[in-house]
């Protein structure tokens, strides 16, 4: 086991956890949108960001980012010391511009003191707050049927080209708000299995996403048996 100190209170975990992990386990919050047990740490919504120092740093402090970070004995942990929170306020006044109408965007910029953007909203506003769960988890049960794709404020989740997705099974999973009626229907999934449950109704109309997000949790399977290793190969 592996003891350090987060927001100075003594915390005991398993050695090979994460921090964000830790801290869960002595009961210390650290917001996060892209995480999930059932998956690969993935630390795209920055919003886990904290401090970390050692006694032979001279109190020097570096920002690492909770889910990606491992816990070492000794270390020190501060989750909310003033850059992490001016952090996370500029990660959220971002995500409060893309999302401006999103439950759990406001609720989270709220209790960073952010009740309106100092950005241009989204003129077309959308629940996806890139968060990835749709994506790794279409990729996590072998289907990889849709991906980020673009960059900057045209981020978005989509099927290759923007085309029917052949593999596509309509899963929980599926961000398509509609299908439309000139695309084929989704490849049927067998009835019996337990990894593809039926597709949720599609968001509110306008939307560009439905809300299978970290904005509207949905279940992810975590069968061992249907688990297979998404690392990055490592080089001998």
């Amino acid at each position: 086991m592996v003891t350090m100190t987060i927001d100075g209170k003594p915390v005991t975990a398993r050695a090979g956890a994460f921090l964000l992990e830790a801290a869960r386990g002595g009961g210390i919050d650290i917001p996060t949108l892209c995480h999930h047990e059932a998956l690969e740490p993935y630390g795209g919504c920055r919003l886990c960001l904290v401090d970390v120092t050692e006694e032979g740093w001279d109190g020097w402090c570096k920002m690492v980012i909770a889910c990606q970070f491992p816990v070492k004995d000794g270390l020190i942990v501060f989750t909310g010391s003033e850059r992490v929170v001016e952090t996370r306020k500029v990660v959220l006044d971002l995500l409060l511009a893309r999302c401006p109408e999103t439950p759990l965007i406001k609720e989270l910029a709220t209790r960073y003191g952010i009740t309106r953007t100092t950005y241009r909203p989204n003129p077309q506003p959308t629940d996806c707050i890139l968060c990835a769960l749709c994506t790794r988890v279409c990729d996590h049960i072998g289907v990889s049927a849709i991906a980020t794709v673009d960059r900057g404020i045209g981020r978005e989740v989509a099927p290759p080209f923007g085309e029917a997705p052949p593999d596509c099974i309509g899963c929980p999973t599926t961000p398509i708000p509609s299908w439309p009626a000139a695309w084929p229907a989704p490849r049927s999934a067998p009835p019996t299995s337990s990894l593809h449950p039926p597709r949720i109704p599609p968001g509110p109309s306008g939307a560009r996403h439905s809300r299978c997000c970290a904005a509207r949790p949905v279940g992810v399977p975590t069968s061992p048996s249907n688990r297979r290793d998404t690392s990055p190969a490592r080089g001998g």
